[in-house]
């Protein structure tokens, strides 16, 4: 349990959006998810890392809007519960518009929502709709997700 608390304290600190490797797949319309590789962490049947949903903004006149939100996730691969220790919601620039965490409970992910589709790419691998790309930001694989 101490080493599953020393790699909590380290992601914490890193913080979201400088990677290298990332997974990503589409899940819906206007939203992709993805996966920072580089954050991910195991320790037994704990996972933690940097996982994003991507939105693409339509429409010019709503003003500022989150674009990507940032969850700090910690997963129990046995039961397939999960807390977010950190949420950060970002616009498409990178402009941090608000923080929130942690979740003191852990919870279950409806089956086939997105986050379910995050939790299991983190606890078993990636199926093949997930795509590798590499950027060094997050914000960058935004750009390149909705070219």
């Amino acid at each position: 349990m101490r080493a599953a608390l020393g790699l909590i304290l380290a992601l914490l600190a890193a913080g979201p959006a400088a990677a290298n490797q990332f997974v990503v797949r589409t899940a819906g319309a206007a939203t992709a998810i993805a996966i920072d590789q580089d954050s991910l962490r195991r320790t037994g049947r704990i996972r933690t890392g940097w996982t994003y949903e991507l939105y693409r903004e339509h429409n010019p006149f709503r003003g500022v809007r989150t674009q990507i939100t940032g969850v700090l996730l910690v997963v129990n691969c046995k039961t397939q519960f999960a807390r977010r220790l950190r949420v950060v919601h970002y616009t498409a620039r990178g402009q941090a518009i608000s923080r929130i965490g942690p979740e003191k409970v852990w919870t279950e992910s409806l089956r086939g929502s997105n986050t379910d589709l995050m939790l299991t790419a983190m606890c078993t691998a990636p199926d093949e709709i997930w795509a590798r790309r590499r950027a060094k930001t997050v914000f960058e694989l935004y750009r390149e997700v909705w070219r």
